[in-house]
């Protein structure tokens, strides 16, 4: 759906974003994770297609064309409008037919309890009011692709349950999410996979189920011809490749027999971590980004 290689930007020689490397699947949920500064909103404008890169490519599925895609800013402006006129100017300059966008418009209020404020000016909602409307013009037009700044931003625990539980119907709709959150909400029940932005690069990405439950990290080398091994390696989890060494996430309890059986193998271990250094490194992360607001 998504593919960022080597995104760079640069602000009157200050950089931003170094070198940025990532993928968004179709129907996956991404979680982008850094400190206040990181870069995370400039790298969400980026593959919004907002804001050109100075250096690094964005492809839309596969160099196949741009896909439908839903924004959803973290800061969203005060408008002397009402709700319904602010949707329907939307939905005209999406080209989208009036009575399907009225019927539209209807739903999206009936679905954020929003039908008793649809005729008030937004200017004068509170933030977790004017999040919602945030959020209904970003799929106002269904996307295929939804990117999300710091969507819980503004809103009460209820209303952030049911958020949590409009993206996960959404990506069982079809849609790619690609969000960033300082809530561990999100996390623990829409993400797919949490990316850490560090100093403007991907400095780890992990599974969801390694934040649920923290595993052994085992970066190791095989030597040629180890077929048999890799596969037997398999039933811990999945074997990858990494800066050129091979890396498997093991349940603690099974880390001892995962090392016996690369060392059984003549393999040789380059290191072992714990998972709890990686959850450590993203809850820092956001209780970073909780401090202030992404500056870019």
């Amino acid at each position: 759906m998504l593919q960022l290689e080597g995104i760079e930007k640069a602000y009157h020689r200050n950089s931003v974003v170094n070198g940025a490397t990532f993928t968004v699947h179709t129907e996956e949920a991404v979680a982008l994770i850094g400190a206040n500064g990181s870069g995370k909103s400039t790298l969400l404008r980026i593959a919004a297609g907002l804001l050109t890169p100075t250096a690094g490519e964005v492809k839309w599925r596969g160099g196949q064309g741009k896909p439908r895609i839903g924004y959803v800013p973290e800061r969203f402006p005060k408008l002397r409008l009402t709700p319904v006129e602010y949707l329907q100017a939307m939905g005209r300059m999406q080209g989208m037919p009036a009575e399907p966008l009225r019927a539209r418009i209807a739903e999206l209020l009936r679905i954020f309890r929003m039908e008793e404020a649809q005729n008030r000016r937004i200017d004068r909602f509170s933030k977790g009011m004017a999040q919602k409307v945030n959020l209904m013009q970003a799929v106002l037009n269904p996307p295929e692709l939804l990117i999300l700044d710091e969507p819980l931003s503004g809103l009460d625990a209820d209303s952030q349950r049911d958020l949590a539980d409009w993206l996960k119907g959404w990506r069982m709709q079809g849609m790619a999410l690609l969000f960033t959150c300082h809530e561990p909400l999100l996390l623990e029940t829409v993400a797919d996979r949490i990316l850490l932005l560090q100093q403007g690069r991907i400095a780890r990405e992990l599974g969801v189920e390694e934040w649920l439950e923290p595993r052994m990290r085992i970066d190791f080398a095989l030597p040629d011809g180890s077929e048999d091994a890799l596969e037997a390696l398999q039933r811990f989890g999945a074997v990858q490749v990494h800066g050129g060494a091979l890396r498997i996430h093991v349940p603690r309890e099974e880390s001892d027999a995962a090392l016996r059986e690369i060392l059984a193998s003549r393999g040789s271990i380059a290191s072992v971590t714990s998972g709890d250094s990686d959850r450590n490194m993203l809850a820092e992360a956001m209780r970073g980004s909780r401090e202030g607001g992404d500056p870019r």
